[in-house]
């Protein structure tokens, strides 16, 4: 029988020889597009939806855990309300 520490071993070493320089090739530009363009994409997107707050971090959080193992989403819509409400901003985006 095998331990469990030489099964991962095993796996582990099946996957290096799986990985070709293709791979490799492949990875590079997709970890630099999703570390430089879609975290802070992702990011910007959590902003618009927060509140804006006099603290630090100055947004509240999306989501809240209230009683026990139930998790609450707050967005805020606020944020979009005024950018299509506000003249400045309607004006900027039609023209």
């Amino acid at each position: 029988m095998y331990s469990i520490e030489e099964k991962i071993i095993a796996w582990l070493n099946e996957l290096l020889r799986k990985i070709t320089g293709r791979h490799l090739l492949i990875s590079i530009p997709s970890i630099w597009v999703f570390v430089f363009f879609i975290c802070p994409c992702l990011l910007l997107v959590k902003i618009s939806f927060s509140e804006s707050v006099l603290q630090t971090p100055p947004y509240t959080s999306l989501l809240e855990w209230i009683s026990g193992a139930t998790m609450q989403i707050r967005l805020n819509f606020g944020n979009y309300i005024g950018l299509f409400t506000e003249e400045m901003y309607s004006r900027g985006l039609l023209s």
